[in-house]
């Protein structure tokens, strides 16, 4: 049996716990809203690369020039391919190239 000088501690004990709990709750839920913009951020950054290869390709065409197609463009270029496996891996994906944002 406990006392009652025990059972303040214990008292005590729990409700700072508790307390560091909803603290830590807190930080997560702004850590998982600075993730989910940084995602979203991310997203449309490879979105407007992509576009600006299309629109680099098509003024190349445009002064009669060749060019890789866009797939192929994009499947050489090792920066949008890491940011595509980092945004699938985040994803919960397992191919890093995959298209989680798709070209227009």
């Amino acid at each position: 049996m406990i006392g009652n000088q025990q059972a303040e501690d214990l008292r005590r004990c729990c409700d700072a716990l508790q307390a560091e709990i909803a603290e830590a709750k807190v930080q997560i839920e702004h850590l998982d809203r600075q993730n989910n913009a940084l995602r979203q951020s991310l997203g449309s950054m490879i979105h407007a690369y992509v576009r600006l290869l299309d629109c680099g390709r098509d003024r190349i065409l445009d002064l009669g020039g060749q060019c890789d197609p866009l797939d192929a463009m994009e499947a050489s270029d090792p920066w949008l391919r890491d940011a595509r496996a980092a945004l699938a891996q985040e994803q919960g994906g397992s191919d890093g190239d995959s298209r989680v944002f798709g070209t227009p």
